[in-house]
C-alpha cells in the first residue's frame, strides 16, 4: 500500500538564501535572519545593472498594449518587472 505526503504548496515555493551578514541559510520568506536578527531585503534587483529602482508590470497596462498593438504587444505580455534606472523589462 502506498501512502503519499500532501504537503502545502508555500512549502514548495519555499527557497533557502544566503544571510549577507552571517552567511547562514535563511528561508527566502523570513522578514529577519533567525541566527543573526538582520532584516533581510526583500527588493526585488534588476538582472542587468542591480538596481532596487524597479517596478511590477500592471496587468492593466499589459492588456492596453494588447488591445493597441495586438500580437506585437506579445513580448511585453511575458515581462513582470521593469527597472526605472536602466528601462530593462524581464
Amino acid at each position: 500500500m502506498k501512502r503519499w505526503l500532501l504537503l502545502p504548496i508555500n512549502f514548495i515555493k519555499m527557497a533557502l538564501i544566503k544571510c549577507k551578514e552571517c552567511a547562514k541559510d535563511v528561508s527566502s520568506e523570513a522578514d529577519r535572519c533567525p541566527h543573526c536578527g538582520i532584516t533581510i531585503s526583500t527588493a526585488i534587483r534588476c538582472k542587468n545593472c542591480n538596481s532596487a529602482n524597479t517596478e511590477r508590470i500592471s496587468n492593466a497596462s499589459k492588456v492596453g498594449s494588447a488591445l493597441m498593438w495586438g500580437v506585437f504587444a506579445a513580448g511585453k505580455m511575458t515581462k513582470t518587472y521593469k527597472c526605472l534606472d536602466c528601462k530593462v523589462s524581464w
